[in-house]
């Protein structure tokens, strides 16, 4: 795999997941409800993204001729377990500084501790040395602030967007009776994949044991 052949399908396997979930939502939300439909969006998102990115992951193994890390099951089950614990202490920690009046502040700290879990339990199965790894928590981090900093930053202006019928009609399921959670998880899964696809595009051109 060339490198933005690695970059590429990292991407689409963060984003693809978002545009099926939206879809599906479209279909499901009269008959399931708002809540049942938010959690089977979740748990829909989750697994594609892992099942996802593991094909690629398998994919860029081989053509790094590594025969160390995990399997493609390995990678899937070590990702859905990262971002159900991201989620638990990330929203955890939303609607703790919510509660207390900061909630702009609460969503990027919730965040940052979000994308630090999920990067930390990845690069754990990437096998590469220890600079690598630091870029890869590096990239999740960042992936998972700047959509955060972002809303939190044009919160006001984008709740007025968001009431144009064509926002709305773009966004399609992901705002399940005017919530944007899932939107601003959508957004931040395709943020974190782009900048964590660069590490994995940078490393698809080195072998396993060169990287400094």
């Amino acid at each position: 795999m060339t490198p933005f052949a690695v970059w590429f399908t990292w991407v689409g396997a963060n984003v693809v997941p978002s545009l099926l979930v939206s879809a599906l939502l479209l279909v499901a939300a009269d008959s399931l409800g708002v809540n049942r439909s938010v959690v089977l969006a979740y748990v829909v998102l989750f697994g594609l993204v892992a099942v996802l990115q593991a094909r690629v992951w398998v994919r860029w193994r081989g053509a790094r001729s590594d025969g160390n890390g995990p399997t493609w099951s390995g990678w899937a089950g070590w990702t859905i377990v990262a971002l159900i614990i991201a989620m638990f202490f990330g929203v955890g920690i939303v609607a703790t500084l919510d509660g207390l009046g900061h909630e702009h502040i609460g969503l990027i700290v919730g965040w940052a501790v979000a994308g630090g879990v999920v990067g930390g339990v990845q690069a754990m199965a990437l096998g590469v040395s220890r600079s690598w790894v630091s870029w890869w928590v590096a990239a999740s981090v960042a992936g998972w602030i700047i959509p955060a900093v972002v809303y939190s930053t044009a919160a006001a202006a984008l709740d007025s967007i968001g009431r144009f019928a064509a926002v709305r009609w773009l966004v399609g399921g992901l705002a399940v009776d005017g919530n944007i959670e899932l939107a601003i998880t959508a957004m931040t899964f395709a943020v974190y994949g782009m900048l964590t696809g660069i590490v994995l595009a940078r490393l698809a051109v080195r072998p396993a044991a060169s990287p400094r």
